[in-house]
């Protein structure tokens, strides 16, 4: 039927593109930035569908105080005071107090909730302009498949 499925280019299957977070440059220094950037992630036992408990080397925090309250949802990557990033999902919350050090892209958001316990990514840093294109890209598959599937009814 001519009908493609998501471009994904070698490696790309554990590979999640995200922006960086509101807190990244406030709240986290250079080192902590770089191992959050390049470490492989492993996720934990303890995820659920409200956030994916990832497991890799500790993200030390410039400042120790919790933030107030602020927003949060699918994509948002927390990181308590104990140093392990927290990637929220489907079922996150809508308010948090983690500082942000970065947000998963729309693009990608739907392949940070399959991971199962034990699946490993990592983080690939983009552009504002990169997540639009991808989000547009993603649309326009999904419009390809609609239209597939409707030959088919």
């Amino acid at each position: 039927v001519g009908v493609r499925g998501p471009a994904i280019e070698a490696g790309a299957g554990r590979r999640r593109r995200a922006l960086p977070g509101p807190e990244h440059d406030t709240h986290f220094d250079v080192d902590a930035q770089a191992r959050f950037w390049t470490a492989e992630w492993t996720v934990g036992a303890q995820s659920n569908r409200m956030g994916a408990r990832l497991q890799g080397p500790l993200l030390w925090r410039l400042r120790h105080d919790e933030l107030p309250s602020h927003a949060v949802g699918p994509g948002a990557v927390q990181v308590p005071a104990q140093g392990q990033p927290i990637a929220l999902r489907v079922g996150a919350q809508t308010t948090g107090g983690y500082p942000r050090i970065a947000w998963v892209i729309a693009a990608d958001s739907s392949r940070l909730a399959q991971g199962e316990a034990g699946a490993r990514l990592r983080f690939q840093r983009g552009t504002l302009r990169q997540a639009g294109d991808a989000l547009r890209q993603a649309q326009e598959e999904r419009q390809a498949l609609s239209r597939a599937l409707a030959l088919w009814a």
